[in-house]
């Protein structure tokens, strides 16, 4: 976590099994279990060091929360991504499977959000 103070961090999250940490400048970065895709990182690989999700990288994101394996990330004009376990739906990508990078929630188009929440399963 050392690298990320040179950048300031602003917020932090953690779930049962990874954590994630939102920059100044609203960059994203992961790290711990990468298993279900709880990174975001492209793969299900575990990474001990953040690691900036690179599929936001164009993106300003605003706020992070993380689930038991699975995180969301709010951006900048009220887009909400979504990735990791999705066993039971709870990414918002209408379905149950796992996905290793941030995809847009489902259902919600067209709708500025204004927070994100997970809940722990």
């Amino acid at each position: 976590m050392e690298r990320l103070w040179a950048v300031g961090v602003t917020a932090v999250a953690a779930g049962d099994y990874h954590s994630a940490a939102l920059t100044v400048d609203g960059r994203l970065f992961t790290w711990g279990r990468g298993k279900y895709g709880a990174l975001g990182l492209g793969d299900l690989q575990s990474c001990s060091t953040p690691s900036e999700v690179r599929a936001l990288e164009h993106s300003t994101v605003t706020q992070l929360v993380a689930g038991a394996d699975h995180t969301a990330a709010l951006c900048a004009g009220g887009r909400a991504y979504a990735w990791g376990q999705g066993t039971w739906g709870q990414t918002g990508l209408d379905g149950a499977d796992n996905v290793c990078q941030p995809l847009p929630m489902c259902g919600v188009e067209g709708v500025e959000i204004v927070q994100v929440c997970l809940g722990r399963g």
